[in-house]
């Protein structure tokens, strides 16, 4: 009778250096596209993994792109991190238990007024007859990096999720994010971050960077999203 050999040890509990980390996610603006074709929301899958790459390699430049010496250097930096056509990525990232999938559509003016601001920020989505994704979608995004890219990797995750989204339109608020992990507090009538995973060494440049300390002024009427993104 023939038997199993035992696994390697490596696939046994071992340590393999990495760290994990898993989010639940709530979008609490519309959702403009974020699905293969631009505009377009994925009935399926509305969240994808590789759109949530693209951000956060985005809000990595932003964070910690300041401590490259030059712009060579931080191409190298970021294919290191987040992958390139011939290196896959070290942050493995996957999205599951999407659920709360609802739908706004552009025969009623996605249900805002015709005249309103939320008018002005879909109106290429009314323009070419775009359903959006209702907010309210909750997904488990879960990471998997070194652990030497902590100090990498977080800093991307706050921005994202405090001043970026998902999809399209993200700039004007659509798909904007929340996730208790990374969101501020209000300690003492003062905003309170948790920035202990930005480095003490956090480089200032001539260019846009978001450094541990910004202050934003933000209010969110009686938590209600909409009403704060109007």
């Amino acid at each position: 009778m023939r038997t199993i050999p035992e696994a390697p040890e490596a696939l046994c509990g071992a340590d393999t250096g990495n760290a994990t980390l898993s989010l639940e996610i709530k979008v609490v603006t519309p959702l403009f596209g974020g699905g293969a074709e631009a505009g377009v929301n994925d009935p399926v899958t509305p969240i994808r993994g590789s759109s949530i790459r693209g951000h956060l390699r985005f809000w990595w430049r932003a964070t910690r792109g300041a401590n490259c010496e030059s712009v060579k250097d931080l191409r190298k930096k970021e294919g290191e991190i987040w992958g390139t056509t011939e290196e896959p990525s070290k942050v493995s990232l996957v999205v599951s238990n999407t659920r709360g999938h609802g739908k706004r559509q552009h025969t009623d003016d996605y249900g805002f007024d015709r005249y309103g601001p939320e008018a002005y920020v879909l109106f290429s989505a009314k323009q070419n007859k775009n359903v959006l994704a209702k907010e309210g979608i909750r997904f488990i995004l879960e990471l998997d990096y070194p652990k030497n890219l902590e100090n990498e990797i977080k800093p991307a995750l706050w921005a994202w999720l405090n001043f970026g989204g998902i999809g399209a339109r993200t700039r004007r608020g659509c798909g904007a994010l929340f996730s208790h992990d990374f969101a501020p507090r209000l300690e003492d009538g003062q905003l309170s971050w948790d920035t202990s995973y930005f480095p003490e060494n956090v480089v200032k440049r001539d260019w846009p960077t978001l450094p541990p300390g910004n202050q934003l002024l933000w209010k969110t009427p009686s938590g209600d999203h909409l009403s704060a993104w109007k």
